[in-house]
Parts: C-alpha cells; sequence; structure tokens
C-alpha cells in the first residue's frame, strides 16, 4: 500500500484503491477487513491494527522493503529499524526467491533501497530511527536485540527468540554469516 502514495504524499482516490485491493490476489489472501467509511491513511492505520491484533501483538509494526520515505505521510511518528545487509547478500537472496530475475537486478534493489534510507534518515527526527548491521545482529545477538528493545521502549526478554516460532520468513543457517 506504501506503493500507492505518490512521492509527495499524496493519496490515492480511495474508491478506486479498494476496488484494486478486492481485485488483488495477496489482498484477499491477507483476511483483512476493509472499512468503507475510512480514507486512504486511516484504512492503512486499521489494517496494521488488525494485523496487530491477529498476531497478538503488544507493538504495531511492519516490514517494508522500499519505498519507506512514503511511511512519513502515514505515520509521523513512526519509528524505523533499518536492518544493513551486505549486498551481496540481498542481491542472492532477491534472485533465489524470485522476487530478481538475477542477483543483478536484485543487487538494484538493494542499492536503491540503501540511497532511499540515507535520504530518509535525513528527513525524520534522529531519534526515531537505529540502524542494525545484520552481520552484527549474528554476531551478538542478545547485546543488539537489547539494543533494539531499548529503542522501542519493552523490556528484553529471552522470549525475543519466540519469533521464528511464527514467522513466515525461511530460516537461514545463521553459523554460515557468523563464520566470515
Amino acid at each position: 500500500m506504501v506503493t500507492d502514495i505518490a512521492k509527495a504524499g499524496e493519496f490515492p482516490e480511495i474508491s478506486a484503491h479498494r476496488a484494486a485491493l478486492a481485485a488483488g490476489r495477496v489482498f484477499r489472501h491477507s483476511r483483512y477487513e476493509v472499512d468503507p467509511d475510512l480514507d486512504f491513511q486511516n484504512l492503512v492505520k486499521d489494517f496494521l491494527h488488525q494485523k496487530q491484533q491477529r498476531d497478538e501483538k503488544s507493538i504495531l509494526g511492519a516490514t517494508v522493503h522500499y519505498q519507506f520515505a512514503k511511511l512519513r505521510h502515514i505515520c509521523s511518528n513512526a519509528k524505523y529499524i533499518y536492518l544493513y545487509r551486505d549486498g551481496r547478500e540481498v542481491a542472492n537472496s532477491f534472485a533465489k526467491t524470485g522476487r530478481a530475475g538475477n542477483s543483478y537486478v536484485g543487487a538494484d534493489w538493494w542499492l536503491n533501497a540503501e540511497r532511499e534510507w540515507n535520504f530518509v534518515r535525513t528527513r525524520i527526527p534522529a531519534d526515531s530511527w537505529i540502524e542494525v548491521q545484520s552481520e552484527k545482529l549474528m554476531s551478538d545477538i542478545e547485546m543488539e536485540l537489547q539494543g533494539i528493545c531499548d529503542f522501542v521502549g519493552v523490556p528484553y526478554s529471552n522470549k525475543t527468540f519466540e519469533y521464528i516460532l511464527h514467522s513466515s520468513h525461511l530460516l537461514t543457517d545463521v553459523s554460515a554469516n557468523c563464520n566470515r
């Protein structure tokens, strides 16, 4: 839905957007309810709240891979956790998962995201974002997760590691990433 916001922050016409959502396979699979009385901005927030309730999470969050400069138009007080990964890993991952036809196209996606993040972080308050390096996360996961928990204002707990029980992401071989 972020991709539907214009660069200058204009939201799409809501009735056409609702029709596009109803026709979209990915959206239909999400099982979100469309409130016909909400404008675009509040509809996006409502979807996030539905996800929060469905997942029984105390903190509202979303993963955005690109065009995250547009997020500030939906939620001006958002907190950003930017996970920096080695571009070669990202490029190969994009190719392997079918998001990009090959790793060269995947590298372009990564480079565009890096450029966008460098732009975004200069336009949002310094206390609203942190950067986490994938390599540091893998080598000292507890310390990095403590920093993330401090940033979002929740106490650190070993229960943090239980996310994988409910994650839709594929498990990766952490030892392969740590032994470079």
